[in-house]
């Protein structure tokens, strides 16, 4: 299925049509990240580009997000992984961000590549995530920004963490839609590292696992 034919099904809300064809994409860990990477991630952000772009409205935004969640969540559990006592990962949204599909993918695949992921959802509070980072000790925290209005939030708390734990701060991670208007976004927020999807965030953090 070309892409804007899968689009126009998320946007009429045909979630049993773009689940068939996410099936037939991830019938193995290999065709599950091209799903994600090659389907969902470029339909969400075109659909963002619709939404900002007065094209459609919050409802049909609303509806082709839960649609491709669950398109997401459909294929992913099949291929499921147990990860207890694997390499700890740590993956939320910054402060005001509402937006968790790019980075519960990020957690998926990272699950499946043997990884124990603590996945927090959106808009997680500063203090709560350093003291969650100070508990659980993660090989690296993962930060999902999606719109440029929350670069801000991002660089305040990456500062914060640093501030916080000092020599003790775990490599951090950014990725997001926010970050695609610009190759160095991510540095001058702070960041460790930058990944411009979740399956190449996958390979990139392998080194990481030790």
């Amino acid at each position: 299925m070309e892409l804007q034919e899968y689009i126009d099904h998320l946007l009429a809300g045909e979630d049993d049509i773009c689940a068939a064809e996410g099936k037939d994409q991830a019938v193995d860990l290999q065709g599950l990240h091209r799903l994600y990477v090659d389907l969902i991630e470029p339909s969400q952000y075109r659909i963002g580009e619709l939404w900002e772009g007065g094209k459609i409205s919050v409802a049909g935004e609303h509806l082709a997000t839960a649609t491709n969640s669950y398109v997401a969540s459909t294929c992913y559990a099949p291929l499921a992984r147990a990860t207890s006592g694997g390499p700890r990962a740590m993956i939320a949204c910054t402060p005001e961000e509402m937006h968790e599909l790019g980075p519960r993918m990020l957690a998926d695949l990272l699950e499946c590549d043997g990884w124990d992921v603590d996945f927090y959802g959106t808009s997680m509070p500063v203090r709560d995530l350093i003291g969650a980072i100070r508990e659980r000790k993660p090989r690296f925290v993962g930060l999902s920004v999606a719109l440029v209005m929350h670069l801000g939030s991002a660089k305040r708390t990456i500062t914060a963490i640093r501030e916080a734990l000092g020599s003790e701060t775990p490599p951090i991670v950014v990725g997001g839609n926010a970050f695609r208007g610009g190759e160095d976004l991510w540095r001058q927020v702070g960041a460790d590292l930058y990944a411009k999807d979740a399956s190449e965030a996958v390979q990139m953090l392998g080194a990481l696992k030790g």
